[in-house]
């Protein structure tokens, strides 16, 4: 399937079917979308790009040594349910490479505490 920015014609159902999903989840009324909040939508680029994957590159930048990333639960390990999507970004991880994996979904805090202090040789 293309990306969204190819298929502005979908932007405007999809909006309401999603707006309609998530009032019934919350037992709402679905609002009313302003035509300015309407447009802006539309007119939005759809870059398809993964925004977190640069907040996530700044943060691991910023960060002084030493330094090591942890990736947690069964989603980050394996990409989870979203493993084949085109929507996920696995980039940063491949590149960096997990000092620690942390096994579960979600993992129980003592797992992680047991693997932190595993990974700092604290027994």
């Amino acid at each position: 399937m293309p990306p969204l920015r190819e298929r502005r014609a979908d932007i405007a159902a999809l909006l309401t079917h999603f707006v309609a999903q998530l009032s019934a989840y919350h037992g709402t009324t679905p609002p009313r979308f302003s035509r300015a909040a309407r447009a802006a939508i539309l007119s939005y680029p759809w870059p398809g790009k993964h925004p977190m994957s640069d907040a996530v590159r700044l943060a691991w930048d910023a960060m002084p040594d030493p330094r090591f990333l942890v990736a947690f639960g069964a989603c980050t390990i394996s990409g989870g349910l979203y493993a084949e999507s085109t929507s996920t970004e696995r980039g940063f991880l491949a590149e960096v490479g997990p000092a620690l994996y942390v096994p579960g979904c979600p993992p129980h805090p003592l797992t992680f505490v047991r693997a932190i202090l595993d990974l700092l040789g604290v027994r």
